[in-house]
């Protein structure tokens, strides 16, 4: 067989100009680089335990993220995990500098970013858990490949890989979307011109279609009022891009297979709520392959269009009871409050419904041993309390021994988990909900607000602050009290940093009041922050 060298030169070059515009968009556009809780090895660690698999614990880990950015979802990890490894590459020159400068300023040891391609990275070493998310279908088929070659070659034997992608069915009226984008703003170069003709579009669309009543026209406008909401960095890299390719969730796994990676779960747990389907499905135990199809009806059925699949290297067979029995060992947070605000103790013996409402599911509570359940973790507010724990406090208010109550304990919780109703995490969480006399933040995150308004907790989540939180968090250090904090705000309004308003939205002027009302908002943020998990002991 001849080659064609002139051919193969084209194409070489083909490839090295699509890598070098896309590291020139990113260059020039950065996206926006923060915590992704998801991919966080907390998170990871839990929903493999729930499942039976056995990873590296965290705290020991060696963390690589493809497509890392500036760092803004790797970098609070190795800050709050000192003795694991972490490892970012990215295409992006320009960002892969900033992350090095915040590195640097952080002192940090135990992390490495890379400016380089994901074709050209061949790490002699393993990694426990490898992050890539926004990454895979947003690349041509060739780095598609390499991402599933690192993840077979480079996880260790119990190794997890996150891998996120846009889905079938629920990408087909997004990409109609997406292609009369690319239509209406072809003829422009400038990426900032490109997306700003784009939201002109949306905007058009917006204004066309909302007082329209068909189907089709419902559709459109969930999908521009999605799009509208996005950043222009968003809306290039996202949607205006060259590629954006999305996959049934069973293609994307036969792609894996092939690289001996197999089905564990999906990183958001309400993804593996499977509902009417066959009993072959939910009854019999759930091998990879059934568990493939499983998800890929609830595709069908739920019109999904975003996964975040985690894979591992062993074929594991699912059974639920093994799930309840993992949850034995988690700690336990109501993340949806009750859709009734008064949601009161004397309801747990009343017919009264208590439900708990969000986008996956409505979870009717009207029974009173699960009405109990939901009023100690909806008391704890934003405690975590552990499973012994909340048993402890069920016991001390049923007459019946806990073996009697067990199985139905277990099978509510799951339920509520799997609806994203309760929050799990295997990890104590390492934050406190009380405002001591000398409050302290979390150093990661009095480090961020010098730079940015929107903080890393220590649930690896992202919390806007307020203008009063900005200007109170540097001084939680634990060596300011209350009183000192109070005249820190006092300061700032008194040089016009910050303007105090009464009910009305209008400036206080009398002194006293002014100062009173300085207090109580200085109170008000401390307990707002420590709610928001970035007050430590």
């Amino acid at each position: 067989m001849g080659y064609d060298r002139e051919k193969i030169i084209d194409n070489v070059r083909a490839l090295m100009q699509i890598e070098n515009d896309v590291a020139k968009s990113y260059d020039d556009f950065p996206y926006e680089s923060y915590a992704l809780k998801e991919t966080h090895p907390s998170h990871i660690y839990t929903i493999a335990t729930l499942y039976g698999f056995k990873p590296t614990l965290i705290d020991r880990a060696n963390v690589l993220e493809l497509g890392c950015a500036s760092g803004g979802n790797i970098i609070p990890m190795a800050f709050h995990l000192p003795n694991a490894r972490f490892c970012g590459i990215d295409l992006s020159k320009k960002q892969i500098e900033l992350g090095k400068r915040l590195i640097e300023d952080l002192q940090l040891k135990n992390i490495s970013l890379i400016h380089q391609s994901i074709l050209d990275f061949n790490p002699l070493e393993k990694f426990d858990y490898i992050i890539c998310h926004g990454l895979y279908s947003w690349v041509d088929a060739n780095i598609r490949e390499k991402i599933l070659e690192i993840c077979k070659n480079q996880l260790t034997a119990t190794g997890i890989a996150y891998i996120s992608y846009n889905t079938f069915p629920g990408w087909e009226i997004a990409g109609t979307v997406r292609d009369m984008l690319l239509l209406y703003t072809a003829a422009e170069k400038n990426p900032l011109h490109k997306a700003t003709t784009a939201r002109s579009l949306l905007m058009h669309l917006f204004t066309q279609l909302k007082n329209m009543t068909t189907p089709y026209s419902a559709l459109v406008i969930q999908e521009v009022e999605i799009l509208l909401k996005h950043s222009d960095a968003q809306l290039i890299h996202e949607h205006l891009s060259n590629t954006n390719e999305p996959f049934y969730f069973h293609q994307f796994m036969q792609a894996a297979n092939k690289y001996d990676l197999h089905f564990l779960a999906e990183a958001f747990l309400s993804n593996m709520k499977t509902e009417n389907l066959p009993a072959e499905y939910t009854v019999a135990p759930k091998n990879e392959e059934n568990r493939i199809l499983a998800g890929q009806y609830m595709d069908f059925v739920k019109n999904r269009r975003f996964r975040a699949t985690l894979l591992c290297h062993e074929r594991l067979i699912i059974q639920e009871k093994n799930i309840q029995e993992a949850i034995w060992k988690c700690y336990l947070r109501l993340v949806v409050l009750p859709d009734n605000d008064n949601f009161q103790e004397n309801d747990i013996l009343t017919p009264k419904e208590i439900l708990f409402t969000n986008s996956i599911m409505c979870l009717n509570v009207n029974d009173p041993f699960s009405k109990l359940v939901m009023w100690i973790l909806f008391q704890a507010k934003e405690k975590s309390l552990h499973y012994s724990e909340l048993c402890k406090s069920i016991m001390q208010n049923v007459p019946q021994s806990f073996s009697e109550i067990q199985v139905f304990l277990d099978k509510l919780l799951l339920k509520a988990i799997l609806g994203g109703i309760i929050d799990v995490n295997v990890v104590s969480p390492h934050y406190v909900l009380e405002v001591t006399d000398k409050p302290l933040a979390c150093p990661f995150a009095r480090y961020q607000v010098y730079y940015q308004n929107i903080v890393t907790n220590r649930r690896h989540e992202n919390i806007q602050l307020t203008h009063l939180a900005q200007a109170l968090l540097p001084y939680l250090d634990g060596a300011h009290d209350i009183k000192a904090l109070i005249q820190v705000i006092n300061d700032f309004v008194e040089e016009g940093a910050l303007l105090i308003v009464d009910e009305n939205n209008q400036p206080v002027n009398d002194e006293q009041k002014k100062f009173l009302q300085i207090e109580m908002l200085c109170k008000k943020t401390l307990n707002q922050l420590a709610n928001q998990a970035i007050l430590i002991r």
